[in-house]
């Protein structure tokens, strides 16, 4: 459970940003405990939020939003629209530190979620822009295809004893272990062989020596239309350096809902603005086949978590097919 900060934090925390609240109230994501709070004010309405710290990175908090905020400054003097206002202190910053957590705040985007198919081109487009902003020069680590296929590849071996330990001995979803565990099998040992080939692997290492700018969590809560139409993407707690077909692949699984009206929709959008190749489109294809949550829910079977993966994987694989199929048709792979 994060911090619940008192009325008075927030009081002082907010005048730092030359704002005084009215009413703030804590809302919650859908693992988080009071993961930021809408501050009203006679100016309008904020977002003030705890700035939430990768653990799979070694830097601590404030080194952390200090890339953060050097992305956002990047994506404000491109001029890109998708992103909510960041409000700067009355020192110039664009967070305040308190009891060791940083703390930031934007404009708060009311409006709905996406469910039109427009509303998909909208955020092709918008995820496209992004991409195309060339980053600041670093000589960081970035989140690579290439820094992850070790970790991928462990995974789907893991995934394959699990499944024949959970078929032998009648574990949660051995029956679907039995009837479809091959299928998942044969998505990834295709996207090994593909990986392999001469066109894709100077793909791949193009990917690494020249990042995009990546947002890294989009998912439907973290889009937004606004009430005049336009589409905000928000939590940007997450953008860094790294694979903008990763990023793309995530977008189509965690939003599209395995609709073929909407990923046709997000990819019409997408290549308006950032045309594809074919093996840019088969590189989005394969990494948006790669059963992911059926790797990481036979990880650790026992948690909550990974079984509430596995249970929404499998009962969603009739559509992730589909969705496939479509994507297939799309690359011509």
């Amino acid at each position: 459970m994060a911090h619940p900060y008192t009325q008075k934090e927030i009081h002082r925390i907010t005048r730092h940003f030359g704002l005084t609240p009215l009413k703030a109230v804590p809302v919650s994501s859908l693992y988080r405990r009071n993961a930021v709070y809408q501050v009203t004010t006679s100016t309008g309405g904020y977002a003030l939020k705890p700035y939430r710290k990768s653990e799979a990175s070694s830097t601590n908090a404030m080194q952390q939003i200090r890339t953060t905020v050097r992305h956002i400054k990047r994506l404000k003097q491109k001029k890109y629209r998708n992103m909510p206002r960041w409000l700067r202190t009355s020192t110039g910053r664009y967070w305040i530190e308190l009891k060791g957590t940083p703390l930031y705040m934007t404009e708060w985007i009311q409006g709905r979620r996406m469910e039109l198919a427009q509303d998909y081109t909208a955020l092709g487009r918008a995820l496209a822009n992004l991409h195309l902003v060339s980053p600041t020069p670093s000589k960081g680590p970035n989140s690579s295809i290439l820094s992850y296929l070790p970790g991928w590849k462990a995974r789907s071996g893991s995934f394959q004893r699990y499944m024949a330990a959970a078929i032998l001995q009648k574990a949660p979803h051995f029956g679907w272990y039995q009837l479809h565990g091959p299928a998942c099998n044969r998505l990834s040992k295709q996207a090994w062989a593909y990986f392999k080939r001469p066109s894709m692997a100077k793909l791949l290492l193009k990917d690494a020596r020249r990042p995009s700018l990546v947002h890294g969590d989009i998912t439907t809560l973290n889009v937004v239309i606004s009430e005049n139409g336009h589409l905000y993407i928000i939590d940007w707690d997450r953008v860094k350096l790294g694979s903008s077909y990763l990023d793309m692949a995530k977008a189509l699984r965690n939003t599209c809902q395995f609709n073929p009206e909407f990923i046709q929709s997000f990819l019409l959008g997408y290549e308006e603005v950032r045309p594809l190749s074919r093996s840019e489109r088969r590189l989005i294809t394969l990494l948006f086949s790669l059963p992911q949550e059926a790797w990481n829910g036979a990880r650790f079977p026992s948690h909550t978590k990974n079984r509430e993966m596995m249970d929404i994987f499998v009962r969603t694989w009739p559509e992730r097919k589909q969705a496939i199929r479509v994507l297939q048709q799309w690359s011509h792979l």
